[in-house]
């Protein structure tokens, strides 16, 4: 219930819902990181993504959108078209071997700049065939348990760039004021409501064992919470 922690470390965040704060922890500034570093992206361009039903894919969703960016959501089974786009996608595609005619359909000749990869494997490959001459695929993840594959004809022939993001290793140097600038703003969001993530559970944390069997489900709808005993 307490934790001591360098001060330098910490900064005061608004008056907001605490569990949507508690969540900005870490899929969020992913999001907001991968969408910032890689690509120069302008109100109305394209990216694309999978995993796009994920709390970083959510998140990615939400942020593009407040940048006037469009995003193409790849995910793995139909149905889920309802509930990403209340998030804010503007386009929702199972994956597969037609995604490229499945992508040109969304977006005809303007193709992403940015592709953002949580499942590595061939999936890699799929988004870096989709993406504009000189575009970038960020591998986050690797859902697929396999290797990133890219076609050397795209790497060659198009110029597409894979790169790698993995939030732990950027904070280890990033600039506190950075930091903090970035967290102040996710929370700035939180506070108008023009950001959220899905909750499915929440628990005290004398319920923990519970709350752990629980985020270990497959196929869940939101995050998990532990609670503090609030006296």
């Amino acid at each position: 219930e307490r934790v001591i922690a360098p001060a330098e470390k910490l900064f005061a965040l608004p008056d907001a819902d605490i569990i949507q704060l508690s969540l900005l922890s870490a899929n969020p500034p992913s999001a907001w990181l991968m969408l910032r570093k890689y690509v120069a992206l302008a109100p109305g361009d394209w990216i694309i993504q999978n995993a796009g039903n994920s709390s970083v894919g959510l998140s990615v969703i939400q942020l593009a959108k407040a940048m006037g960016v469009r995003t193409i959501n790849v995910v793995r089974r139909a149905g889920l078209e309802a509930q990403i786009k209340e998030y804010g996608a503007d386009a929702v595609i199972v994956d597969g071997p037609d995604l490229a005619a499945q992508v040109a359909g969304v977006v005809g000749n303007r193709k992403p700049k940015l592709g953002i990869d949580a499942v590595a494997g061939d999936a890699v490959g799929r988004l870096a065939s989709v993406v504009a001459d000189d575009g970038t695929v960020v591998n986050y993840g690797l859902l697929s348990g396999r290797d990133c594959q890219v076609a050397p004809s795209d790497v060659v022939f198009r110029n597409v760039s894979l790169r790698g993001f993995w939030f732990s290793r950027w904070m280890l140097t990033a600039d506190r004021e950075e930091v903090k600038a970035m967290f102040l703003a996710l929370a700035a969001m939180v506070v108008k409501r023009e950001f959220r993530l899905p909750v499915e559970a929440s628990y005290p944390l004398e319920r923990i064992h519970e709350a752990l069997s629980h985020a270990a489900r497959e196929g869940r709808g939101g995050k998990v919470v532990l609670r503090p005993n609030v006296r």
